[in-house]
Order: structure tokens, then sequence, then C-alpha cells
């Protein structure tokens, strides 16, 4: 028998719950475009202006490079199909005819889909990847994709697209920022210096970069973020800009000497202290080699970069430190030790999230000292860590809390970790880092085992966000989270979809950003046509369209309106197959709340 395996929910075991829905009618969606070319878009960030900056994902028309692909490789792709195809719908075996034009180079949608399966499951450095993240910038009418640092091959003249583009943000004159990987591209074919006559040479891939922070520009031009520290490539993000042309983010500062000392003997020097080095490694290229022993090398900060009016870096880079950086043992040089600034004020007060000892009281640290990660203020020369040991949750090189957004109040909000009824939850909470003693304040969310994130707050201090929603436990089918609103100075809490229509077609899953018009840039879930990899519809055995689920990036824009009573429906609630999918929309969220990234 046949399941349904989408990228969304799926139908499945069923249970019927009745549901009395009051509605209050005070926003309006507007959805911020179909984009042809991918399944799936998600709201990211809004300027004054009207434009947004969207992520999208599910893309269509893959461009395979079948050329790359050997008679070994379209063999595997068939046998895939022949294994597989009964666990999918509108999916089905490679037919002879089928496999013929695969191997032409022109597969029919069925072929292609299985394709683009098949190089997901290899490796990156041996076979085209698949990157599926892309950038739109909604201009109040359009969304429009953007180009970053992806290059086209030139045998075929298409873009990889295997790059890992993140939009953090736009600017009120329009500028998208962010980070993004550089794409993987094919090596010379590599023989090694003792291969035999029969032996054929390998074909490997690279990236020059994992991560690099940029700019774009509204003339097409995109500005690269230049690492502190950029041998090998280096690393640097940009998650926020205030009105000042302040930006922060992260950057490599620096090594770890052992780490880049043993890179250095495996992949560079042909001598070590006079003598023949035989731990070189010879056996594969030494692109591919720095590439695999440079992800342990660097020493990662929170940093602040300042731009003028046209968006040039003026002056040198602030090194906004971690919460340790004068308790340190100067022995201890432990890469895992870092900072990162997610968002800054307009009064130059950022937050984000530092290493500091799991005690919090340590005065002499020892060099493999413990230690975790934990919400941060920078301020000034100051970086402030404020989490309570007792309350919230610890452990070594873990996660305790958060600081994602702060407003021009100098209000924060976030997350911290916490044991609830002994399962491990993130509670959204709002701090103020103007107090002498900053504390933190839970927010009361959806109901006390809930998980909750506060993405955004407004100099309204209203927190938007998501959390989870349904209160029953089920290892094999996570919560289904909701967007929400929460007021500081009112301490209501409200689920975003109590404020929309009873007939709205959009389900608010996440609320990620929030103006001062308390509008409000969201992700929603609502149904579509379903289509192929070619993006072509596809039809039941009746000629009928078929619906699925999909991700939606939407505009939520306040009205007058008054409470609609929707009535006690029964709605039906289908929950098998939704265990990988939300783990992968929470996989999204995890773009703004853990970015170690080498």
């Amino acid at each position: 028998m046949k399941t349904l395996n989408k990228s969304l929910i799926t139908l499945g075991v069923t249970s019927a719950l009745m549901v009395h829905q009051a509605h209050a009618a005070t926003y309006e969606v507007i959805d911020l475009g179909l984009v042809d070319t991918v399944k799936n878009t998600f709201g990211i960030k809004q300027n004054n202006l009207g434009e947004a900056v969207v992520f999208g994902n599910g893309s269509y028309n893959f461009p395979v490079q079948f050329d790359l692909l050997d008679e070994d490789d379209f063999e595997s792709i068939r046998n895939l199909a022949e294994n597989q195809h009964e666990r999918f719908l509108y999916a089905y075996e490679i037919t002879d005819q089928q496999f013929e034009d695969l191997k032409a180079g022109n597969p029919d949608s069925n072929a292609l889909w299985w394709t683009v399966n098949w190089l997901r499951s290899q490796s990156p450095q041996l076979y085209q990847t698949v990157g599926d993240s892309f950038i739109f910038k909604f201009d109040g009418t359009f969304s429009e994709p953007i180009t970053l640092f992806d290059k086209e091959f030139t045998s075929s003249g298409q873009l990889s697209r295997s790059t890992q583009e993140t939009p953090s943000g736009i600017t009120d004159n329009g500028w998208i920022f962010g980070y993004s990987s550089a794409p993987y591209l094919p090596l010379e074919p590599f023989l090694e210096e003792d291969a035999g006559d029969d032996d054929e040479p390998t074909q490997y891939w690279v990236r020059d970069f994992n991560q690099r922070g940029f700019i774009r520009f509204n003339d097409g031009t995109t500005v690269e973020l230049t690492p502190l520290e950029d041998l090998y490539g280096g690393i640097s993000q940009i998650y926020d800009i205030n009105v000042h042309g302040q930006v922060v983010g992260s950057s490599s500062v620096g090594f770890n000497e052992e780490e880049l000392e043993d890179l250095q003997i495996k992949c560079i020097l042909d001598e070590v202290d006079g003598e023949e080095n035989e731990d070189k490694l010879t056996d594969i290229p030494q692109e591919l080699c720095i590439f695999r022993e440079k992800s342990t090398i660097y020493q990662q900060r929170a940093v602040q970069w300042n731009l003028d009016a046209n968006g040039q870096l003026v002056g040198e880079p602030t090194l906004l430190g971690t919460a340790v950086d004068n308790n340190r043992n100067p022995e201890d040089e432990r890469t895992g030790i870092f900072s990162i600034a997610n968002a800054i004020n307009d009064s130059g007060i950022a937050v984000g999230i530092t290493a500091a000892w799991l005690d919090a009281d340590e005065t002499q640290p020892a060099d493999n000292e413990y230690y975790g990660y934990f919400a941060a203020v920078f301020k000034g020369d100051e970086v402030i860590e404020f989490t309570d040991r007792d309350e919230f949750y610890t452990g070594f090189g873990r996660t305790s809390s958060e600081g994602l957004a702060i407003n021009n109040n100098g209000m924060m909000t976030g997350y911290m970790n916490k044991f609830v009824n002994g399962s491990l939850r993130k509670k959204v909470f709002y701090a103020d880092t103007n107090a002498e003693t900053i504390e933190t304040q839970l927010v009361e969310d959806f109901f006390p085992g809930s998980s909750s994130i506060g993405f955004s707050i407004n100099n309204n201090n209203i927190i938007v966000g998501e959390g989870e929603y349904e209160s029953f436990n089920d290892r094999n089918s996570p919560r289904r989270r909701h967007g929400f609103m929460y007021h500081i100075d009112t301490d209501k809490f409200v689920d975003i979809n109590d404020l929309l229509s009873c007939d709205s077609q959009y389900t608010i899953i996440e609320a990620r950003d929030i103006n001062d018009a308390n509008e409000i840039v969201a992700t929603a879930m609502m149904k579509q046509p379903l289509r192929d990899a070619k993006g072509q519809l596809i039809y039941d055995e009746n000629g009928d369209e078929v619906l699925e689920d999909v991700f939606r990036a939407v505009y939520l824009r306040p009205i007058e309106g008054d409470i609609e009573d929707c009535g006690t429906i029964e709605e039906k609630v289908e929950r098998q197959g939704a265990g990988l999918n939300l783990l992968w929309l929470a996989g999204l969220g995890l773009l703004t709340l853990f970015r170690r990234s080498r």
C-alpha cells in the first residue's frame, strides 16, 4: 500500500477533536506571492517601505549535470526508484525508455525526481550538491529571486544551485543582508600518484567557504563581508543592521594553533622539522584536504562593523568578545568558546549568545573548564550573561539560552531552555537590558509544557514568535506550532490565528518579524495544487488537481474588526508523517537559533 510522503503533513491516523473557535478578525493576510520556482516560501523580515525578504526551498527543475554521472550512477538511480516507489504517491519505477532519456540528459519529471533524491543521499564531495535554499526580495508586488555567490557550470552555463543561502533582514533602503556559502564546484579529475594503469581518476567537489556575510544592494551588486581571519576561507555572518549602519554578526578572528598546525601537516607541508613529511595526505587533492580539515581551526567571535551611507565598510571592526575573555586559562584555545551577536538596536546595544563557564562563580578556570552557551548582552566593552544556572538547563557544550532580538527601549527577547515535567522545553523570555541587574521573565505561552521562541520585538514591546499549541505527547509526531503575539505591557498572549477571519485559508505557524505599526511578516501553511519535479500540475485518476500543504510567506496587517464567533467545528487532526516534516520545519527555525558554523 502506498503512502503519501510529501514535504509537509500528510494523511494518516486521524483523531477528531471538538474545538470551539472564536477568532478576532483584526488582521488580514496578504500573500507575498506564488513563486513558481519553489514549493515553499518563508517570511523572514520587513522594512518600513513594505518590502520584505523571503526564504524559499523545494525547488523545481533542478539543473542536474548529467555529463558528470556515469553508467553506475544511472543504474543506482533506477534501482532506487525500483526499490522505493511504493512508498510514494505519484512516483513510479523508471521505465526502459525513461532510463534511456535519463542517460541522454533529458529526463521526464519522474526520472528527474528520483535523480534529485538520489543526489541528496550522496557525498557532496563526490557528487553535485542539491543546495535548495533561495532568497527572494518582495517589493510590495512581486517576489524576485536573488543570486549571491553561485556560479555557472562551464559545460552547461547553468547555475549550480548548491549554495546555502540564509537571509537575515532588509534595511529601509532595501538592502538585503545575511550570509551564504560558496557553491560546490568540481575540481579537475584526480588520480593518485601510485595509481595503477587501470585506475580511473576521481571527480571531487569543494566550496571555497562555508559562510560569508553579504549585503545585496538595489542595483544588484553584492558586497562580501571578508572575515577578520580569512586564511582558507574563514567565516563571517551578518545578522542585523541598525539605522546608523552598525552591523553585527560574527567572524573568524584567529586560530586554534594546534588545529592549524595539524591542517598544514596533513595538507600543505612537504617537510616538517627538516625531514620529509610522511603524514601529508597525497591520496586526495590538496583543496579537498584543506576543505575537510579547516572546520575545526577557527576562533569565532561576535563582531560589529560600520557602514557609511553608501553601504561601504568604514573604520575598523570591533570584537565584541565572549563572557570569559577576561577569565580564561591562557592555555585554553578551544574553538568551541565563541560568541555571536544576533541583533542590535539604534542605541548600539546588541544581543546574542556567548560561551560562559557552567560554574558562573569560577575565577580560576582550568584549560578544560566546562562551558555552555548563554544569552548575552553586548554593551560597550561588556559582555553580560545572566542565565540562572539553577533555574535553567545547563550542560557542557550545550545551549541554555539565546537572545534573538532587542528593541529601542532596551527590551530583549529570545528563549531559555528549561525542564518542564521532566522534558526540556524552549520558553520565550524577555528582559530589560537597561536594568542594573538583568533579570529574565518567562512568558506564559500556549500551556506550561509548550516550547516557544520569541523572534522579534517592536518598540511597542510586542513580541512575536512561534510555539507548540498542541498539548498531547507523541514521540512519532511532534506537536504542531502556531505563531503568537505577546504584549509585555498588558501581559497578553494570543495565538495569531485567533486574529484572522473564520474562513481564512492560512494557518500561521510562525511569526518572524513585527514593526512599529504592528504589521507582521510570518509563515503560513495553506493548500496548493501538487506539482511534479518540473513544476507541472499533477492530476489524480479522475483528472482532478491534487492538493498538498505548503508553506507560504505572508504579511499580516492590522484592520478594524470585531470578534467573530466561529462556533464549534470538528477539526480533523492528521498526524502520521508529521514527525519528519515538522522536524524539518523546526530546522528552519534553527537558522536563527544556533549558528556555530565552521
